[in-house]
């Protein structure tokens, strides 16, 4: 494996190992917190998690495609569809996890969904940052 791609792939396999650990840290302490509130914070937690996580990735997926002849928009759509797959893939299988393998943790459809929203929020600020600050630049130097 080449230094690039371990590099460019790196930032994207940490944070995934970030969310699966806070994904495991026991939840009997939330009990304390009143249900309306503990639904807003857990929803929030989940969202910030995987627009973190898919703009990691999507970081990573366009750094490895920068250079191919397909254009800008069709690689962005592409890498988003693929993200937002994943997203819903790995949150499944982290609420699967957590119904049957963390303690005292139960899987949640509202968490599922938050985790996908997430990663949706985090194509967009992807989308903001990185693809129109790249074409500003680009904009510049012609």
């Amino acid at each position: 494996m080449q230094r690039g791609t371990i590099r460019r792939w790196s930032p994207t396999f940490f944070t995934g190992c970030i969310v699966l650990i806070l994904h495991g840290l026991p939840g009997g302490e939330l009990h304390a917190v009143p249900w309306w509130a503990q639904i807003r914070l857990d929803a929030l937690l989940h969202m910030v998690m995987f627009a973190l996580l898919s703009g990691v990735l999507l970081t990573a997926l366009t750094k490895g495609q920068s250079r191919s002849g397909a254009s800008s928009g069709k690689l962005f759509s592409r890498n988003v569809l693929a993200v937002l797959l994943a997203s819903l893939v790995y949150g499944a299988g982290l609420e699967w996890a957590q119904c049957l393998v963390f303690s005292d943790r139960g899987a949640d459809l509202t968490d599922l969904l938050s985790d996908v929203l997430g990663a949706g929020f985090g194509a967009l600020g992807f989308w903001a940052l990185y693809l129109r600050c790249s074409r500003r630049n680009k904009a510049r130097n012609n």
